[in-house]
């Protein structure tokens, strides 16, 4: 995944129930 700042892709993912640990 792209890390960095993408708040609103995490975002997203956690809609979709994907845990994104790797992005604080």
């Amino acid at each position: 995944m792209m890390r960095g700042g993408n708040r609103q892709m995490r975002r997203m993912m956690d809609k979709m129930g994907l845990d994104m640990e790797e992005i604080p």
